[in-house]
């Protein structure tokens, strides 16, 4: 019910009608609590007088999980793709130095 509260247009008929009881004995109104999971709840719906802000912290979180995931991933596959650009050029100057002494003609002692 509190939730229900949280994002209605106007207070439950209960509570408005202790409102209306106090007011000729000008003392402070004695109504019940809220809970507190209520208002962390209605901080996820757009009517709330936050505007939806849970829902941009969500998308915040989201976004901040898939960075924590996908850097080190990308770092990884930065580092691969190095070594295997090095072992290529490595491989590359092998094959030109075989066909090279392969070509000069040898030499006696």
């Amino acid at each position: 019910m509190s939730f229900h509260e949280l994002i209605g247009d106007y207070p439950w008929l209960v509570k408005r009608m202790a409102m209306l009881n106090t007011l000729p004995q000008k003392q402070p109104p004695r109504l019940p609590g809220r809970h507190p999971l209520a208002w962390v709840l209605a901080l996820f719906v757009p009517r709330v007088g936050a505007g939806g802000a849970g829902g941009a912290f969500v998308i915040i979180a989201i976004v901040g999980i898939m960075a924590a995931i996908a850097i080190p991933a990308y770092q990884d596959y930065v580092k691969k793709a190095r070594a295997e650009q090095n072992l290529s050029a490595v491989q590359d100057q092998e094959t030109a130095m075989v066909e090279h002494y392969a070509a000069a003609p040898s030499r006696k002692r």
